[in-house]
């Protein structure tokens, strides 16, 4: 990744690092501390996409990667990269499963093709309850009978 190259940078935050809510091992609700430009990098890549996935999804999550390389010089920087990570989710997913909004997708995944915890990386990783936090399933939204 030519422009995530940490020589451009050279910023040490020793005294004041960059704090991320992020999971960690045993704790979903952890944090996460980078006190230099290689941890943050690190961090970023360690978020790739499989290269499988098509160029024109991973070209997108690719951009949102560089926003959060970004985020190193202003923190704000990260809210859009979050925008661009969740475009290019909808983009895959909207090719898969056709052009609907994101939470229609996330719903159908869940109902009908079986996505559970069990099935996602970041499960396996830091544990959490995932799946219930990205949609409602089809029993809870009858048993709240429509209530918000």
């Amino acid at each position: 990744m030519i422009l995530l190259d940490t020589s451009v940078l050279q910023i040490d935050r020793s005294q004041d690092p960059l704090v991320l809510h992020w999971p960690v091992s045993g704790n979903v609700g952890g944090f996460r501390q980078f006190s230099t430009i290689t941890e943050w990098r690190e961090f970023i890549l360690e978020l790739g996409l499989h290269e499988a996935i098509p160029e024109v999804v991973s070209g997108k999550f690719l951009r949102a990667q560089k926003l959060y390389f970004l985020a190193w010089l202003d923190f704000d920087v990260i809210k859009a990269g979050e925008l661009m990570a969740l475009t290019a989710l909808e983009l895959a997913l909207g090719d898969r499963y056709g052009k609907k909004r994101l939470a229609a997708l996330l719903h159908h995944m869940v109902e009908k093709d079986g996505l559970n915890d069990e099935k996602l990386p970041m499960f396996k990783k830091y544990g959490g309850n995932i799946v219930a936090n990205l949609n409602e399933t089809d029993a809870s939204r009858k048993a709240r009978k429509g209530t918000p």
